[in-house]
Order: C-alpha cells, then structure tokens, then sequence
C-alpha cells in the first residue's frame, strides 16, 4: 500500500500557544513620512461582547457596534488607555477602578472593558483599559497589553519612510545582533 503523501499546512502554529494549536495569522503595515514623532494607527472601539470572538478578522459587513478613533502606539505604557472622549462617544460603563502610574505621578482611574480592532481587522476583545481624563494628541494608546500579542519591527524603507508592521500572533523572533554575526562569519572585522 502507497504511502499518502501529507497536505501542506495553511497557517503557522502559534509557538507562544504551548500545546502547538494553530492559529491564523493577521497583519497591519503602516507607512510615515520622514521619521515621526509619534506612532499614530487608526483603530475602531466599542464596548465588549461576548460574541466578539478571540482576535480574528470579523465577518465582512458585520456590525460589531464598533466607531472609528485615533491611536498612538506606545511601548511605555504597560495598558492601553482611552480618552474621556472615547468613553463618552460609547457610552461606555465603568467595571470598577485600578491605580495607574502616569506621567504625572499615581492615579486612581476607571476600568472599562472594551474590543479594540487594530488596521486590518485584527481584533482584540475582553480588553480592560483605562481612562485619563487628557491623551496629548490622541484618543487612545496602544500599550504593550495589546503589543505583547504579536511581534513589530520598525524599519526604513529605501524612500526615507519609516515602515510599522506588526503581525498576531507572535510568530517571528527578530534578533539583528544574531542576523549580523551569521552573515559576516569567518569574515575579518576592522575597527576604524
């Protein structure tokens, strides 16, 4: 008897999974002018469902009660934070309360529990943020809550733009001290 030759698999297993699951994989890729200041993403809000599935794409067409808003994404904020804007233009109920380290010192701030859809379609629901009453120049921060998700590289493509692209689930480990030694080894290397 022949034996069967297995089917490519579609798809990567997620290696921070544990148990091996597959799981598909999502991406966004945001280019800038110049070299930004700050890392600005459009994301789409709405309060938590519980039929919001676990981070997917939603069915095209699908109304998840979800609204447009700004972002910024930053790498030193452990949570993601919305405005009170946000809050105010969802409608949105506290689930109780969580001291937060800001720039400003110690704080007290209502939690909320939200779905935040990055570029995309990435979805990420059953999210508890925070409220600060004033975001400089946006109405919500991406933290590394939602970052610790997926891998993201910031490059520079050859027109002088500055390239985000970030992937979920984490798939990749990027490591250039790695990648440099690999490519130079057994050549000489000259210190000026």
């Amino acid at each position: 008897m022949a034996k069967r030759k297995k089917a490519p698999r579609k798809g990567r297993k997620n290696p921070s999974s544990g148990g091996g699951v597959k799981q598909p994989r999502f991406a966004f890729t945001t280019k800038y002018r110049n070299f930004p200041a700050e890392l600005k993403v459009p994301v789409e809000i709405g309060a938590y469902q519980p039929s919001h599935s676990m981070i997917t794409t939603p069915t095209p067409g699908a109304d998840l009660g979800m609204q447009g808003f700004k972002a910024i994404i930053d790498t030193g904020a452990t949570a993601s934070v919305l405005s009170q804007k946000v809050v105010d233009a969802l409608g949105l109920i506290s689930i109780g309360q969580r001291k937060v380290h800001t720039a400003n010192g110690i704080a007290t701030q209502p939690v909320f529990l939200v779905t935040i859809g990055l570029p995309n379609g990435i979805m990420v629901p059953g999210l508890q943020v925070t409220c600060a009453n004033k975001l400089a120049g946006t109405e919500v921060l991406i933290g590394m809550d939602i970052i610790n998700y997926g891998d993201m590289a910031l490059s520079q493509d050859g027109a002088g733009n500055r390239v985000l692209s970030f992937q979920e689930p984490s798939m990749t480990n990027i490591d250039f001290v790695a990648d440099i030694r690999k490519e130079n080894e057994g050549k000489p290397f000259f210190y000026g």
